[in-house]
C-alpha cells in the first residue's frame, strides 16, 4: 500500500514538473485553455470533493446549482495553478498589470507602525496571488502553510514562493516562527477559513457554528500587531485585492478579545464567500460534520 501511495505521489510530481515547463513556455491565453481541459479531467476524478461540497451545502440549506458551482471552483483552481507558476517568473512591473487594489492604505498604515501585521485571507479567488503581488512589491511577507505529503512537491512549492519573496512557516513551527516574524515588524499571512487541528472555539461561519482556530487572535493580542483581512477576487481580465482593517473589541479580558476577533474574522469570511460563492473552495470539512 505504501509503495502504491509513493508511486502515485511521484507520478503527480512528474505531471506537475511537466506542466510547469509547459506553462512557462506558452502564453497566458494558451495556458488557460490547457487549464480548462485539466479542470474537466479533475471533474471526473474529484468525486469525493464533490460529495463533501454537496453535504456542506445541504448542511447550510444552500439552494445552489451544485454542478455549475463545482465546475466554477475547479476552473478557478486550475487557473490559480497557471498563475501561481507564470507570475512567479515575472517582474512586479508585469505582475501589477490588470490588478486593482482596494484599501492598500490600511496595509501601509499598519506596516508603518512597526509592530507587525497579521493578514487574514481565505481559500477564495486566487489567494496565492496575495503573496505574489505584495512579495514582489517589496513587503516582508511570511505565510503559514501546511506541508504537502510529497517532499518533491514541497520543494517545487518552496522554490516558486521564494521567487515571489514569500518566506514559508510550516504549521508545526507556526507559534515560534510566527511570533518572530511579527516582532520583527513583518507581515504574517494566515489562512484561517478551514477547520484546524489547533486549539479552537465554535464560532458562527455562514450561519452555522464551526471550529475556529484561536491562533490568529492570540498572535494579535500578544504582539499588538494590526489585524487586517485581504482577499484576492478574480474578475474579468484580472483581479481585485480587497483589504480592510478587522474591527474588534480591544478592551476587556483576553477571552473576550479572542472571541471578538474570531467572530469578526468569520463574519468577514462569510461576507466575502456570500458575495463570491463560486470562488471559495467548498469541499473542505469546515463544520466538522464528517
Amino acid at each position: 500500500m505504501k509503495v502504491l501511495k509513493k508511486t502515485k505521489r511521484y507520478l503527480i510530481y512528474c505531471l506537475v514538473v511537466f506542466l510547469i515547463d509547459i506553462f512557462r513556455k506558452i502564453s497566458f491565453k494558451k495556458s488557460y485553455k490547457v487549464a480548462e481541459i485539466l479542470s474537466k479531467i479533475f471533474l471526473i476524478a474529484a468525486s469525493r470533493e464533490k460529495s463533501i461540497m454537496s453535504l456542506n451545502l445541504a448542511y447550510l440549506n444552500k439552494n445552489i446549482d451544485e454542478k455549475k458551482l463545482f465546475n466554477s471552483i475547479l476552473k478557478n483552481l486550475s487557473f490559480n495553478f497557471v498563475e501561481f507558476i507564470k507570475f512567479a517568473f515575472l517582474p512586479f512591473s508585469m505582475v501589477k498589470n490588470n490588478v486593482e487594489v482596494e484599501g492598500e492604505e490600511f496595509l501601509k498604515q499598519a506596516y508603518k507602525k512597526g509592530k507587525g501585521v497579521i493578514l487574514l485571507t481565505a481559500h477564495i479567488g486566487n489567494w496565492e496571488f496575495l503573496g505574489t503581488y505584495f512579495g514582489k512589491k517589496g513587503y516582508p511577507l511570511n505565510a503559514i502553510y501546511r506541508k504537502p505529503g510529497s517532499e518533491l512537491y514541497d520543494k517545487i512549492i518552496r522554490k516558486i514562493r521564494r521567487l515571489n519573496r514569500v518566506k514559508l512557516i510550516e504549521n508545526r513551527n507556526a507559534v515560534g516562527d510566527g511570533f518572530k516574524a511579527i516582532r520583527k515588524g513583518e507581515i504574517l499571512i494566515i489562512l484561517a477559513d478551514q477547520k484546524s487541528q489547533d486549539e479552537s472555539v465554535k464560532i458562527d461561519f455562514l450561519g452555522k457554528e464551526a471550529p475556529t482556530p484561536k491562533g490568529p487572535a492570540i498572535f494579535g493580542i500578544k504582539t499588538g500587531a494590526e489585524i487586517l483581512t485581504a482577499f484576492v477576487i478574480r474578475k474579468k481580465g484580472g483581479f481585485v485585492i480587497k483589504i480592510k482593517n478587522l474591527d474588534y473589541d480591544k478592551d476587556g479580558k483576553i477571552k473576550e478579545k479572542i472571541n471578538s476577533i474570531l467572530i469578526n474574522m468569520n463574519k468577514a469570511y462569510s461576507d466575502i464567500i456570500r458575495k463570491y460563492p463560486s470562488q471559495w473552495v467548498w469541499f473542505h470539512d469546515r463544520w466538522g460534520i464528517f
